[in-house]
């Protein structure tokens, strides 16, 4: 109601303001019912008092052994139940979008005219009361991302995108989004919130984007986890992995990170990588250098082994 008050003072000054008053309504629900907790507590434990009086003695002797065996068993399991995996891309085929509902048809219309129109605040109060009709149709929390970036308002846009993906995978594929999500890839604060969103959540349909920071994104971090994506959503045959194998030995601090460089660079079989590691065999840096990570005399032998085994003389200059 408040959103709706016709006095401009007294609705919310901002979509911020308002995403936080519904969170906090949330919250408030969240703290009645645990507060409810100890009460309902007490009265399942007098109600099992009471039943296991009931029970014959050679029974009730046993509970007690029972229920620790089970205990024991649920401490043993809790590992593997709570433990997930990290997200990975979604590698499958982007499914159809799902459809649109008839009755929902005409109302997206309306917002979407109202969007090209420049009409932001009405299509927020059309899109606000949808959602709070239908908070389970991803076609909605799609909506409101792009209604977010068209209010200059990324962040929030990049969480919206996230609820419509996670309730509709067909949306993965969508052009609006996937130009939204990579417009940010830049940004000093949103950058690795949308590589993200590109890696967890889109996959597939990124694979062009997720190549291209792969090969030669200066971010080592960027450059390894679209890597690691392309191997999983199918575009690591783009990936100029002499590129990017390079890009990591140089700014490796660490031998242990050369070493992963080097090997990497092995791998590939290319032309290329031979005079690279010719290159950084070279370089060792002395003393000073290893100390401070600009040598790789701690990985000259791996880079020989490596040189040997791809039939080159690691002393050829």
């Amino acid at each position: 109601m408040r959103a709706l008050e016709k006095d401009r003072a007294r609705r919310f000054a901002s979509a911020t303001e308002f995403r936080q008053a519904l969170e906090q309504v949330k919250t408030d629900t969240v703290r009645v019912l645990v507060s409810q907790v100890p009460a309902l507590w007490s009265r399942g434990v007098a109600l099992a008092r009471r039943e296991f009086a009931r029970l014959p003695w050679k029974v009730r002797r046993w509970v007690p052994a029972g229920l620790l065996a089970a205990a024991v068993v649920l401490l043993a399991a809790l590992p593997f139940v709570c433990s997930r995996p990290p997200p990975t891309a979604p590698a499958a085929a982007v499914p159809r979008p799902k459809p649109v509902e008839p009755a929902l048809q005409a109302p997206i219309k309306r917002i979407e005219e109202a969007m090209a129109k420049g009409q932001l605040s009405e299509a927020r109060l059309l899109l606000m009361q949808q959602i709070s009709r239908n908070p389970g149709n991803g076609r909605m929390r799609y909506l409101l991302g792009n209604l977010d970036f068209a209010e200059k308002n990324p962040a929030a846009g990049l969480e919206a995108y996230e609820e419509a993906l996670k309730l509709d995978a067909g949306l993965r594929a969508d052009a609006a989004m996937l130009l939204n999500v990579r417009n940010l890839l830049n940004d000093r604060k949103l950058a690795r919130q949308a590589l993200a969103l590109m890696t967890d959540r889109i996959g597939r349909p990124a694979g062009a984007t997720l190549a291209e920071i792969a090969s030669d994104d200066r971010r080592a971090d960027f450059r390894q986890a679209a890597r690691d994506a392309c191997r999983q959503v199918g575009c690591a045959d783009a990936v100029d992995l002499v590129k990017s194998y390079t890009l990591d030995l140089q700014q490796a601090r660490t031998c242990e990170a050369k070493r992963a460089a080097v090997q990497g660079l092995g791998a590939t079989k290319d032309p290329r990588a031979t005079e690279t590691l010719k290159k950084a065999r070279r370089s060792g840096g002395g003393l000073l250098g290893d100390i401070f990570g600009g040598g790789n005399r701690c990985v000259r032998k791996d880079i020989d082994a490596i040189l040997q085994d791809l039939g080159v003389d690691p002393s050829e200059r």
